[in-house]
């Protein structure tokens, strides 16, 4: 049986209207990506627009993988480790195998640690914890054109939150405990002082622990002094 050139088109162009509305819906159920904006190149921009590989940690990411200061950092950025010969408190970065070989405290590390856009110089500064923090930046590679120089490797961005303008108070109180009598408390508020012209913010963490280490019959300082 012999089919018309009319009927050929009409099956064609329902075949091609069908593929159209599955390619339309599959594209409407994909799940899309999280939109991060980052200011790496000191305006804000999303980071997937931006010709810098940085990786963009949320302050909700930071909360849920329990980051506490930046020796966590290197969990989640491709190319970054970190050392701590000193412990917690002086950790040295390393992004793309450029990183220090001296490590005394007066010497400036490769990798530049801005917070709100002010340098900490000193390496011993870099161990702070992490509260009250919007998001967190990491530019692989080498930044001397935007953020001079001590950035050969890259640069570490720590933007803490600002208060808002809207009249809405995001005052937040979180508490935890742990072993060895661990307690930890963090906390912060906001609030206008003129409205609509100056706002202030203010928060604070606290963390102690009794420590796994204990000296029977003298105290920790005079056990050292001994030896």
């Amino acid at each position: 049986m012999a089919v018309s050139k009319f009927t050929r088109q009409l099956f064609l162009n329902t075949s091609l209207s069908s593929v159209a509305l599955f390619t339309a819906a599959h594209a409407a159920a994909a799940p899309a990506l999280e939109e991060v904006l980052v200011t790496a190149q000191k305006r804000s921009e999303s980071a997937q627009d931006i010709p810098i590989a940085v990786t963009g940690v949320t302050a909700d990411m930071l909360d849920k993988l329990g980051f506490e200061n930046a020796n966590d950092v290197s969990a989640q950025v491709p190319n970054m480790q970190v050392s701590g010969p000193y412990g917690d408190v002086q950790p040295i970065f390393s992004i793309r195998g450029v990183s220090m070989s001296d490590y005394s405290s007066n010497q400036a590390s490769p990798i530049g640690v801005y917070v709100d856009e002010a340098y900490l110089g000193p390496v011993y500064s870099h161990g702070a914890n992490f509260f009250d923090i919007e998001r967190l930046e990491v530019l692989r590679g080498p930044q001397g054109t935007l953020y001079g120089k001590n950035t050969t490797g890259g640069a570490i961005n720590i933007i803490t939150r600002t208060p808002n303008f809207d009249g809405e108070n995001s005052s937040y109180v979180k508490g935890g405990f742990g072993s060895y009598n661990a307690t930890s408390l963090e906390a912060g508020t906001e609030g206008e002082l003129i409205p609509g012209v100056l706002a202030a913010r203010i928060a604070g963490s606290l963390k102690r622990d009794d420590g796994y280490v204990e000296v029977v019959g003298q105290d920790a300082n005079a056990a050292q002094t001994d030896f």
